[in-house]
Parts: structure tokens; sequence; C-alpha cells
């Protein structure tokens, strides 16, 4: 039988065993570039409204380790792919406000509270 390659694969499976509401709805695993997590999920209702949406927990396996950074397998980091982080407005260090972002909301915003 052939091997087949399962990197960046993976499945799951409605969970049988649940006795509590605590309990995933759905368990598996997936690889993520090497590496093996367990996968459990919750179906959710929105408070809102809208659709029924499926929340995912990941949790790497007993004995696993993590794979190598993308800097260890020589891909380029996130900067170098010219993905960088916006600069924060001038006054956002400053910490002497009450609330320190404030300066950066619209003030359209604080009209609504």
């Amino acid at each position: 039988m052939p091997q087949y390659d399962n990197t960046n694969r993976g499945v799951v499976f409605v969970n049988e065993r649940k006795e509590q509401d605590s309990h995933p709805d759905m368990k598996g695993s997936i690889n993520i570039e090497g590496t093996e997590y367990w996968l459990s999920g919750w179906w959710k209702t929105p408070q809102a409204g809208g659709e029924d949406f499926l929340s995912l927990s990941v949790k790497l396996k007993d004995g696993q380790q993590r794979a190598a950074t993308s800097q260890q397998r020589g891909r380029p980091s996130q900067a170098q792919r010219g993905r960088t982080q916006p600069a924060a407005p001038s006054g956002a260090g400053d910490m002497d406000d009450d609330i320190p972002f404030a300066q950066m909301l619209p003030r359209m915003a604080w009209s609504a509270i």
C-alpha cells in the first residue's frame, strides 16, 4: 500500500463520547507543516443571530515538537515579504490618558456611548 503525505491535512469526526456540553462536538487531528495536533470543535449559534458555525481548538499532541520556524526553513520572514505592520499613530505610546487609545478613535464612536 502506498504511503500518503498527510502534511497540511486533517480530519474531524463527530464526538460519539460527548457526555457534557463542555465536551467538543467534533474531534480529530491535523498535521501542520509536519507537526501533529489534536482538533476539537464546538457548534456555536451566534447571539446576534445568523448561521451556526464551528469553533475550533488546536492542541499539540503529546511528544510532538513544533516544526522549524519559517526562518529556520529558509523562507522569508513576514517583514521580508513586505507585510510589515503599519506604524502606530503618533501619540499612541502616550500612556498618561485614562484611555490611552482614545485619540485614535473617531469622535463619532464616542457619541454612541
